[in-house]
């Protein structure tokens, strides 16, 4: 079989050919149905409600969702094109009119100002009559969305249903015999309304990016079969989570319950408060399960899973420890691993291959209860490991019994807070685990101690000639002697990210390191370039990009080597735009329900968060660039993230909130890492030496780069946090501030050279970040264009099958890829489809009046080609900026002297989102502003800009600078609480007469002036 990934080109800056296709079937994989009173798959004609089926959601907010793309697959467009069903066409004929009184509500266009949720449209007697006479099958759809700054929240339309939500339900539940709901969200939300109302079928399909629409469609008509399982533990009640009382907090937020997270508190304190538990995930077919081989002394075991039937289908299985509860108390149950398998054919067998080792369930000891105190330990007494198909429902189980403490792992105290306060351990009662409180262990080490112990050795310059990073790649000189060639200038300036949308690399993209100064440029340093994010490539420049399924719905899809394809594929599209580095995995824990930012991280347990990250990793190195683990550690709520102090203790950072980084670091060799904007036990997490330094790369191994989150603050213990703290940051071996406006100019007044002189900060901690990151900058792609390097991709093995041609009426469709599994054809009703497959491929036909699906199978995968007839609208940016108008031209002189600005009162041009008076220009979304500007002389010139936003720091507002209607830069401005401050893009102009216009990509900037002037 031919690797698929292998159809996969590179082609500069345009999105990869083929990676929406690759997203969708990766998002088929991810739905997990819940529930399913014969209602599903669908077939025959349908109704659908719900407002969200004209609105999918194909990510959540702010960085890790905001992905331009050139239109996104509604799920009711999906099914209106399925051979399979029939839609209500008068019902969504009523919804299509009743949108365009009661539009997409997409906030004030400003950071996070977006609503959780949609308004509903009310149901009509007449709407449900007619309804009725259609069929008796109904889909509702219901959507959420959150995101960065903004957690969910228990209101209506959040947490809840709303009143028109609550209503839609009840109506249409009672009105037909079969309902199946759908919920296009982030994370779970309440699910009481299963036990109100007549509801057949439930599942959750996530965001699953610009071709999700289609996913939920393929799932829904049986196209495929569900094979996702919840990576997360879904309660009755949200206050049934034991972290609830403390989520949200300002200041402090104490984590009480330690390791007991998700289904670690709820088996061992509270089964009785779960709705569905860890693992659960109903399919279409049936199983058989047989435990083939069972080694139990060297955890080895082999599961034989047989489909019976009736559909083609996937299958995870898992493997839980259950653990004596001992002096250390312990959860009543641990996952240590999961395996899926390929798509089984009916009465198919596939062997499922299980190895895991006492690391993966040993716990630590902080204080030596055990007799080996800072070490993981395996406590002696009988476990019993439970082969499942999720937590509740095993298959078998064997045993046995540690006759005596072992320690596993010797490590050295670190990360303890420095007050004690109330935590959550299992103690046995009467043969049952009970919750008792106890005093957290506190910090016994001196800090400060430990960072001058670990100080390192300053190098001095023994390079008798000028050595470049190339000499370094060459081994014609080591890192340590070429980084001692480095000024402490040349130094700091390589501590410096420039951005957002630096001008130094792609546009819109989030950051450029390296080679930002020309004095770094001459030591042969690149110029690397940063984008976000986990789902998809943000560009706030326009370019367009693939949106991928969210991470948790690659959680539940239990899949690794479907994640690594993917994220193989979506590495390949980082380099169509020069891009070295993505901004993602979001690993941190799903401590709870409401954290905005669940949507991007994987799961509430971090073994699996750990091996779908280590896949991700693994894809994106073998495509030629890397992925950023984030965020280093213990971000799990967007309200307060800048301030508040995560309290946590040693054991549990370790076994659950780093847990995820330590596998994604030794298995997936992660080579770059964000830090937190929080701190950690009274220490921000950038400058955080215990956790940088002492775990993530003395203990963990880490050997890349470590940069903050943008615009973040760093403290040294026991001092106020600040931007400008770089000194604390460098001795915590957090290499890169991200970001700066200019890294030579130092224009974040960082306090890296004033700490050198003062002796507060050494040469040698400063050296020690330099090599870092110069041997990270050897592995990119960017180093590789620099110097005309060649790289070879290692494909990820994914053999998705494909057809080799197609005809269309009898002639040879001239447009068809094997790689493209959708084709919109301009041909009339009852069009006939032939095609050509692989020997030993099987294909199915499914055809209607508009529509025909081609279904291959080649005994391991499944893959699909829709050919329809089906009109999609798609917006076509069409907006006006203008026309020059010689009266109104403003001169830019090539005196680098002079400074031109541009008069509010010669504008040629602007829409409605912008406001002017004689002193600012106020843009809100997508406004456009236009000037008229005559060159002298070809060159580069800096766009002075005065600007000033009412939103914090951390808000982002983007706008783009175009020339003649081309875009030449944009800008990532960001909130100034209404303080004036300036920005100086540069840009390329040539001689003559130009149209210059800005455009906004959110709201909230007002411009005050406006000067330009050439380069000198």
């Amino acid at each position: 079989m031919k690797n698929y990934l292998d159809f996969l080109k590179l082609k500069r800056q345009v999105p990869l050919e083929g990676l929406k296709d690759l997203s969708r079937f990766a998002a088929t994989e991810g739905i997990v149905l819940l529930k399913n009173e014969d209602a599903l798959p669908l077939s025959n004609k349908i109704n659908v409600f719900g407002r969200i089926q004209l609105d999918y959601y194909k990510s959540g907010t702010g960085s890790g969702g905001l992905v331009n793309v050139s239109c996104v697959t509604s799920i009711i467009e999906a099914l209106k094109e399925s051979p399979y069903v029939t839609i209500n066409e008068t019902l969504l004929s009523v919804y299509q009119d009743w949108q365009k009184d009661h539009p997409f509500n997409a906030g004030l266009g400003r950071w996070a100002t977006e609503p959780w949720s949609q308004t509903e449209m009310a149901l009509s007697e007449e709407v449900l009559l007619q309804a009725q006479a259609f069929s008796n099958q109904a889909v509702i759809i219901i959507g959420r969305t959150a995101g960065e700054d903004k957690d969910n929240t228990l209101d209506q339309g959040s947490y809840y249903l709303s009143e028109f939500e609550e209503q839609m339900l009840e109506k249409v539940s009672n009105a037909f015999a079969k309902t199946t709901v759908v919920l296009n969200v982030g994370n779970p939300i309440d699910m009481s309304f299963l036990d109100k109302y007549q509801i057949s079928a439930c599942l959750y399909v996530w965001h699953g990016g610009e071709e999700g629409g289609r996913a939920v469609s393929d799932v829904l008509t049986g196209v495929y079969t569900p094979s996702g399982k919840l990576p997360m533990t879904i309660a009755k009640k949200i206050e049934d989570h034991y972290a609830h009382k403390n989520f949200g907090n300002a200041k402090e937020n104490y984590y009480e319950e330690d390791i007991y997270v998700g289904y670690r508190y709820f088996e061992t304190f509270n089964q009785k408060a779960v709705r569905f538990p860890f693992g659960s995930g109903l399919s279409y077919s049936r199983f058989e399960y047989e435990v083939k081989k069972a080694d139990v002394d060297n955890f080895s075991f082999e599961v034989d899973v047989k489909n019976l039937g009736p559909f083609k289908a996937k299958e995870i299985v898992f493997i839980f420890i259950e653990a004596p509860n001992g002096l250390l108390g312990k959860p009543t149950l641990t996952l240590v691993g999961f395996q899926k398998t390929p798509l089984l054919d009916v009465n198919q067998t596939e062997r499922l291959y299980f190895e895991f080792n006492k690391y993966d369930f040993a716990s630590y000891d902080e204080l030596g209860l055990t007799g080996f105190p800072s070490s993981y330990v395996l406590e002696k007494g009988i476990y019993h490991i439970h082969i499942s198909k999720n937590i509740r429902d095993v298959i078998k189980t064997y045993s046995f019994n540690s006759i005596e403490n072992e320690c596993i792992f010797k490590a050295k105290e670190a990360l303890r807070p420095v007050k004690s306060y109330n935590r959550l351990k299992a103690v046995f009662e009467n043969g049952i685990r009970v919750p008792k409180l106890e005093k957290t262990p506190v910090r016994t080490i001196d800090l400060d101690k430990r960072i001058l112990e670990q100080l390192g050795v300053t190098h001095e310059n023994t390079c008798i000639q000028k050595r470049t990073l190339f000499d370094v790649y060459q081994k014609r000189v080591t890192l340590e002697a070429f980084i001692s060639q480095l000024s402490d200038e040349e130094l700091a300036q390589l501590t410096r990210g420039e951005g957002m949308s630096g001008p130094k690399v792609t546009p819109g993209t989030a950051s450029a390191f390296g080679g930002v100064s020309e004095g770094l440029k001459h030591y042969g340093f690149p110029i690397a370039c940063c984008a976000d994010g986990p789902s998809g490539i943000r560009m706030d420049s326009g370019f367009l990009a693939t949106s991928l399924p969210n991470g948790t719905l690659l959680a539940a899809s239990f899949n690794e080597t479907l994640v690594e394809a993917l994220y193989y594929a979506l590495g390949l599209e980082l380099r169509n735009y020069n891009i070295d580095v993505l901004l993602g995995p979001g690993i941190n824990i799903q401590r709870h329900p409401l954290c905005g930012r669940n949507f991007e991280y994987f799961s509430e347990d971090p073994f699996v968060t750990g091996h779908i990250a280590k896949s991700v990793i693994r894809g994106l190195k073998k495509a030629g660039v890397s992925g950023t683990l984030k965020h280093l550690a213990a971000n799990n709520q967007e309200s307060f993230r800048t301030k508040v102090d995560s309290v946590v203790s040693e054991r549990a950072l370790r076994e659950i909130y780093l847990r995820g980084f330590e596998i994604a670091i030794k298995e997936g060799k992660a080579q770059s890492i964000m830090t937190a904007y929080n701190p950690v036990n009274g220490i921000w997490s950038a400058s955080n030496y215990d956790l940088n330094t002492t775990i993530i790369r003395d203990e963990f191994g880490f050997k890349g780069i470590i940069m903050t989150d943008w615009w973040a603050s760093m403290n040294d213990e026991n001092e106020t946090e600040s931007m400008s703290n770089t000194k604390a940051m460098i001795r915590a071996q957090n290499d890169l501030y991200m970001v700066t406006t200019d890294a030579t100019l130092n224009s974040n007044n960082d306090n890296t050279l004033e700490s050198l002189k003062n002796q507060t900060l050494m040469r040698a901690q400063l050296q020690k970040v330099g090599k870092n990151i110069a041997q990270f900058l050897t592995e990119t792609d960017a180093f590789r264009r620099l110097y005309g390097l060649e790289f070879t991709p290692l494909k990820t093995h994914f053999y998705l099958p494909y057809l080799d041609s197609v005809k269309i009426n009898g002639k040879h469709l001239d447009t068809f890829d094997p790689k493209i599994g959708h084709y919109v054809l301009d041909v009339k009703n009852h069009f006939t489809v032939d095609f050509k497959a692989s020997k030993g491929d099987l294909v199915t036909l499914k055809k209607s009046a508009n529509s025909v699906l081609l279904t291959v199978f080649n005994h391991r995968e499944q893959n699909t080609y829709l050919f329809t007839n089906i009109k999609r609208e798609i917006a076509i940016d069409n907006q006006d900026y203008g026309i020059l108008d010689n009266d109104k031209l403003i001169f830019i002189s090539d005196d680098p002297k002079d400074h031109a600005k541009l008069q509010f009162d010669k504008l040629l041009y602007l829409n409605d989102q912008i406001s002017i008076n004689d002193t600012q220009i106020k843009l809100d979304k997508d406004g456009i502003v236009s000037f008229g500007l005559e060159v002298k002389s070809y060159g580069k010139y800096i766009f002075e800009f005065e600007i000033s936003s009412p939103d914090d720091r951390l808000a982002q507002i983007p706008f783009s600078v175009l020339v003649d209607k081309m875009y030449k830069s944009t800008i990532t401005t960001h909130g100034t609480l209404g303080n004036k401050q300036t920005v100086n893009p540069f840009i390329l102009l040539e001689e003559g007469k130009h149209l210059c216009s800005f455009k906004a990509h959110k709201s909230g900037l007002m411009i005050h002036s406006i000067l330009v002037s050439k380069h000198p």
